[in-house]
């Protein structure tokens, strides 16, 4: 059976940097379905896309922004798990004018969703500078028993990047920092 592969992430992460490397490898099918995981059996929704490499051991990569997309506590049991946060820097590509405050409070809610699930199911922790970095790749090689080498380009927005009033970046970044602690302190 073909694994599935979730990257939980963030808006504004670029996960899809993350995604278009993963599927460079011929085991892995990115698969681009905005899938409500409210049961295991969802899975099976990703895995009768056709898949670029026929055989049982192929993989496919799914991406993850919202809490209410992954709604069911045994899912861990049919997926893989890859943790992707970014720098709140990073959320100045989604500021519309007045809703900067909803960004940054979705933003700390969505990171501590993210650690929670770290700590309930375990899986592959990753900062976006520990990718751009190369640092991370070769832990995912060998978690997935990748035998291509894989190689990291970012994926560059189409956005300017605006600036957050300073009272609100500070409160994300403490929460980030928070995350990258209580990570860290996992093991992942």
């Amino acid at each position: 059976m073909k694994r599935v592969i979730i990257v939980v992430t963030h808006l504004g992460a670029n996960s899809a940097s993350l995604c278009h490397m993963l599927s460079k490898s011929k085991k892995i099918q990115w698969a681009q379905t905005g899938i409500v995981y409210d049961h295991p059996t969802k899975t099976n929704e990703i895995t009768i896309i056709e898949h670029k490499f026929n055989s049982f051991v192929g993989m496919y990569v799914n991406e993850v922004f919202y809490n209410y997309q992954i709604c069911h506590k045994e899912l861990h049991q049919a997926c893989d798990f890859i943790y992707l946060v970014r720098e709140p820097k990073c959320l100045g590509t989604l500021i519309e004018k007045g809703n900067a405050s909803y960004i940054i409070d979705y933003y700390i809610f969505r990171l501590r969703r993210i650690y929670e699930m770290m700590k309930s199911y375990g899986g592959v922790f990753l900062t976006w500078q520990n990718l751009v970095n190369q640092k991370s790749v070769k832990t995912l090689e060998n978690k997935f028993n990748i035998s291509d080498k894989l190689e990291f380009e970012e994926i560059p927005y189409n956005k300017k990047l605006l600036n957050f009033p300073n009272d609100l970046l500070r409160k994300a970044e403490q929460a980030y920092e928070l995350c990258l602690y209580r990570s860290n302190n996992l093991g992942l």
